[in-house]
């Protein structure tokens, strides 16, 4: 209960009318396969997705006062094979999409490693060792020359404190999403994730497992 009471407070309106955070769909046609069941459910996905964009772009689905973007939208699928049937029914409504898990576990990527990181320092805002670990990261990619400076420039230090701190803060006081929102919207981790993977837009839905 305290996690939900601390989450991210900005509706997502439709229509002017407040979305649920959790809704189900069921199949108006009996499931004639696994197969036929996926793609059904994929179409489904889609049309709703590109329903939402479209009302976006009327200004009539928006998350808090700012129109809903495809970045904002995130698909969950547990293989390759979900998302490529959902990525072919969004292509098909043109709708661009990206998947960002490879074969591998996610845990295993180097992004894991350095999001690890990333997090330790955010807890521990005044630990210089774990700060210092943090900003060496290929995440958030500062040169060795400014890692250097950092020995001698007491004030950027301060405010990369003062950064991390306020991840911490933020982090404590509405919980670890929001934090992380703040984190990528900040230091743009999203982009550069997405810009690294072959071919992919930056700017729609992901889908990820």
């Amino acid at each position: 209960m305290d996690a939900a009471n601390k989450a991210d407070k900005t509706p997502f309106t439709l229509a002017g009318q407040p979305q649920t955070p959790l809704n189900l769909w069921f199949g108006e046609r009996e499931i004639q396969s696994k197969k036929s069941y996926l793609n059904s459910m994929a179409q489904a996905c889609a049309s709703h997705i590109a329903d939402v964009l479209a009302a976006a772009a009327r200004g009539e689905a928006l998350i808090g006062d700012r129109p809903v973007e495809a970045k904002d939208i995130a698909i969950l699928v547990r293989d390759r094979t979900e998302a490529n049937a959902v990525r072919q029914a969004l292509a098909g409504r043109a709708v661009a999409s990206v998947y960002l898990s490879g074969r591998e576990s996610v845990f295993n990527s180097q992004e894991a490693v350095d999001l690890n990181l990333i997090l330790q320092a955010i807890q521990h805002p005044q630990d210089e060792r774990r700060l210092r670990a943090a900003l060496a990261t290929g995440l958030l990619d500062y040169p060795a020359s400014f890692l250097e400076r950092l020995n001698r420039d007491e004030q950027l230090w301060e405010s990369l404190v003062a950064e991390f701190s306020g991840y911490h803060d933020c982090w404590l006081n509405l919980g670890i999403l929001p934090m992380l929102r703040r984190l990528l919207a900040r230091r743009q981790l999203a982009e550069q994730l997405l810009a690294g993977e072959q071919g992919a837009p930056t700017d729609g839905p992901a889908a990820s497992r």
